[in-house]
C-alpha cells in the first residue's frame, strides 16, 4: 500500500512511518512556526547583532502578554547563532548568550546565572567584584557579541535601586 504524503514537506515524510511513540514525541516537541510580527523582531535582532562594536551598544526590550511566543523568538534567534568551536584558539566561540534573568534583581545572582549558562566554574560565595570580573573576562574570551535575557520582568521584584544596578552594569 502506498500513501499520498504530498501534503507534507519532503523533510518530514519519513517521520510518518515512525512508530506511534516517535510520532507522538515529534508532535509534542516545540516547533518554530513563523509569522510576520516575529520575523520583524528577528530581523531587528539580526541588525543589532551586526551592529559595529562601540562603547554603548543599542538594546531592545521585547515585551508582551504571557504565552505569545517571546521566548520562542529569542530561542529561534539564539539557534541561528549557535556556539562554534575554534580549533585555532582551542575554545568555544559564543556569539549569542541567551540566559534567564534570576527571580530577583540581585547582581550576584545575575552574574552567577551568566557564568552557569556558559559553564564557567565559580563559587557562589565569591565577592561580587570577582563574579563581575570573571563574567566580563569569560564573555570577552568567548567573543560574545550579544547578551539576551529572558524573563526580564523578574527585575520588578526588587527596589528601584536594585533594578538600576542590575540594568546599568
Amino acid at each position: 500500500m502506498t500513501y499520498d504524503l504530498s501534503h507534507l514537506p519532503v523533510s518530514v515524510r519519513p517521520q510518518a512511518f515512525g512508530s506511534a511513540e516517535d510520532r507522538i514525541r515529534q508532535v509534542h516537541t516545540a516547533h518554530w512556526v513563523g509569522y510576520p510580527r516575529a520575523d520583524i523582531f528577528l530581523e531587528h535582532f539580526e541588525r543589532l547583532f551586526r551592529y559595529p562594536a562601540c562603547t554603548r551598544m543599542p538594546c531592545i526590550l521585547l515585551y508582551g502578554d504571557s504565552g505569545i511566543g517571546k521566548t520562542m523568538i529569542l530561542e529561534k534567534f539564539a539557534r541561528a547563532h549557535r556556539p562554534v568551536y575554534d580549533d585555532k584558539l582551542g575554545q568555544e566561540i559564543l556569539p549569542v548568550l541567551l540566559a534567564q534573568m534570576p527571580s530577583g534583581p540581585d547582581e550576584r545572582r545575575l552574574y552567577g546565572s551568566l557564568l552557569a549558562e556558559i559553564g564557567a566554574p565559580f563559587h557562589t560565595a565569591e565577592r561580587l567584584a570577582t563574579l563581575e570580573t570573571l563574567t566580563h573576562v569569560m564573555l570577552q574570551r568567548m567573543r560574545a557579541r550579544m547578551l539576551v535575557f529572558d524573563e526580564v520582568h523578574n527585575l520588578l521584584a526588587g527596589s528601584q535601586r536594585e533594578q538600576c544596578r542590575a540594568l546599568i552594569d
